[in-house]
């Protein structure tokens, strides 16, 4: 269970997906956590940019489809709560429910608040807000064994010290969890040396100087997961975009053939086996074949 890694200090390794068959791929490689982010999980759905059009119960969807397929823990972008405490009380149940092993709460204001937007608000609810969010949220699920992680928009407007005053609030409010954002491995110094928990940080190519770290120099700053929020699925998407540009100009998949996936690994991948031997258990097709 992953509660219990967290509480022997066990140092985890978590992937963002995009759906159902990158999660299959993700567990195989053997990391720890599947991360399900609302940046991530927005693009690949609805084509459109992380400003919170993603709702509560997609996502939920997306959880029921991904635990049909693979047995990792599913720790998922919480957002700011879709509203105040009564509303995270009652998705934190929801998603319980659904099989999630946690959930991930920030404290921006209002869902127009990314970094990705230019010109887009950077407002930081006030303390106490998003404090009783993390202290409903805790309140409201029925086991400690799904995990309540608080993250904070704060340094980006207010800088690192505003950050680690509502990271310090969140974790007393009851969160298991603390993200700790940055760019540089000298920030992740300071959040080790000022907070108490666990810590996860992510590698972004677009996380400054702290993409070059791997993993070993992330345990040593003190972190306990790492997430891989886009990676893999950036490769995914530039290996997609050349085979469809490629495709298109020579109209021939010749070309493309040194670069594919084995037709049978796919079969495998998408469960096809499993699906016949269905099949075969109630005579829709032949034994023999």
């Amino acid at each position: 269970m992953l509660s219990e890694r967290i509480r022997k200090g066990d140092f985890l390794v978590a992937c963002g997906v995009s759906d159902t068959l990158s999660a299959k791929i993700v567990e195989e490689a053997g990391f720890d956590v599947i991360w399900l982010g609302s940046l991530l999980g927005t693009a690949s759905a609805l084509g459109t940019t992380d400003i919170g059009l993603m709702t509560p119960t997609h996502r939920i969807d997306q959880v029921l489809k991904i635990k049909s397929i693979s047995s990792l823990p599913i720790i998922v972008d919480g957002e700011e709560g879709w509203g105040d405490a009564p509303h995270v009380a009652y998705w934190v149940k929801e998603f319980m429910r659904a099989g999630a092993a946690g959930i991930m709460f920030d404290d921006k204001d209002g869902a127009f608040a990314t970094p990705y937007v230019e010109g887009s608000s950077n407002e930081i609810a006030p303390i106490e807000v998003a404090t009783r969010k993390i202290r409903a949220a805790v309140d409201a699920r029925s086991s400690s064994d799904f995990l309540i992680l608080a993250r904070s928009g704060a340094r980006r407007k207010y800088g690192m010290e505003e950050q680690l005053r509502r990271l310090a609030a969140y974790k007393e409010a009851g969160a298991d969890v603390l993200w700790a954002t940055s760019s540089h491995p000298d920030m992740l110094e300071q959040y080790r040396r000022t907070l108490k928990g666990p810590l996860w940080a992510t590698c972004n190519i677009n996380s400054g100087e702290q993409h070059k770290l791997n993993l070993s120099d992330f345990k040593r700053l003190g972190i306990q997961i790492v997430g891989y929020e886009t990676a893999i699925y950036l490769v995914a998407l530039k290996a997609t975009i050349e085979a469809a540009t490629q495709l298109r100009k020579t109209g021939t998949i010749v070309p493309l053939k040194e670069n594919m996936l084995e037709f049978d690994e796919f079969i495998r991948l998408a469960g096809f086996k499993e699906m016949a031997e269905t099949a075969k258990k109630y005579g829709l097709v032949s034994t023999s074949s």
